[in-house]
């Protein structure tokens, strides 16, 4: 599963910093497991505290992305330069220490940068900068860019994109993610079109089948599930997200520990096939039929219809008469 750390600034920055908690909210609704911890030394923020934990105790790598403002940003490229991530996203980013005391003091300028190695040791960058940058003069912000080749979206009014005033959302940085995430057109470019195509609705599919079932996530659905969806449920045709909702939670309350695990994938065009074995415990009425306390196992198969980033129709099969002989 794809993970992703939020990295505040220093001068005493915290995880409830401006947009940092709405980019939380949102990347979890599409399946995506998001850290947004209080770093240690949150006024320098050194770089002898922020890299050992960034490596030691959140353990980022080759799935993560980490997504850092301001001195987090300085902290997700120096950490690039010595380890394995998927990807990272620079906010309001610089590379000298500005000629001030407490960046300095923080360590990250006291070597060269590699440049090489951090576009080397991950898949992509997203950079975002603000002409009207009140502490980064954009020069910083381009040379980084001229550096590490980013995707760069420089901005005439965002200024610091928060710190300077209030910035509760981060919409275009979102949008950046996904497309990153799940856009054909960002993936390997030696692959042939079709199989780019594959490979985005397979971790579509993927990502809501381990946010609903493994997580146990609903807002993974509002993510993914488009507002028209059809829904084919064994428990009846249904329509959108809401729909959707309550289909889990029926099986949820009724087996709350259920645990799904996916044993084949087939992908075709915008088709998903997933062959899947779920066990769990009888501990809520199901179709009638009161707790039993007893153990269930069965498999099944669900085909995702994909359309722009969302499931657009889904169809769901397992033997019911079985499952319902287990608990009678």
């Amino acid at each position: 599963m794809i993970r992703a750390i939020l990295i505040h600034g220093n001068g005493g920055g915290k995880p409830t910093d401006n947009w940092l908690p709405y980019l939380k909210l949102e990347l979890e609704k599409i399946g995506i497991k998001v850290e947004a911890p209080q770093f240690p030394d949150a006024d320098l923020a050194r770089a002898s505290y922020w890299i050992p934990f960034l490596k030691d105790t959140l353990k980022a790598d080759d799935k993560t992305i980490i997504i850092g403002h301001s001195s987090g940003a300085i902290a997700a490229m120096k950490f690039a330069e010595n380890n394995r991530i998927l990807g990272s996203v620079l906010v309001g980013a610089y590379h000298t220490d500005l000629g001030l005391e407490n960046e300095k003091l923080s360590g990250y300028f006291d070597t060269p940068w590699d440049w090489n190695a951090i576009k080397k040791n991950q898949q992509w960058i997203i950079q975002f900068a603000g002409l009207n940058d009140p502490w980064i003069p954009v020069s910083e912000a381009r040379y980084v860019h001229d550096k590490l080749n980013t995707e760069y979206h420089e901005s005439t009014d965002e200024g610091h994109f928060g710190g300077d005033y209030y910035k509760e959302t981060f919409p275009e940085a979102l949008k950046a993610i996904k497309a990153m995430i799940f856009d054909d057109n960002k993936l390997n470019a030696s692959e042939s079109q079709s199989t780019n195509k594959r490979e985005v609705v397979k971790r579509i599919a993927e990502t809501y089948a381990m946010g609903v079932w493994d997580d146990k996530d609903l807002r993974v659905i509002d993510g993914l599930i488009h507002q028209k969806c059809v829904i084919h449920s064994l428990l009846g045709n249904f329509y959108g997200p809401e729909a959707m909702k309550n289909i889990v939670q029926t099986w949820l309350s009724a087996f709350p520990d259920l645990l799904v695990k996916n044993t084949s994938i087939i992908c075709e065009k915008n088709l998903v096939v997933i062959q899947w074995f779920a066990n769990g415990t009888h501990t809520g009425q199901f179709k009638g039929i009161q707790p039993t306390g007893k153990s269930v196992s069965y498999s099944g198969v669900t085909i995702y219809r994909i359309d722009d980033d969302k499931i657009v129709e889904y169809w769901a099969y397992l033997d019911m008469q079985h499952l319902l002989q287990q608990i009678s």
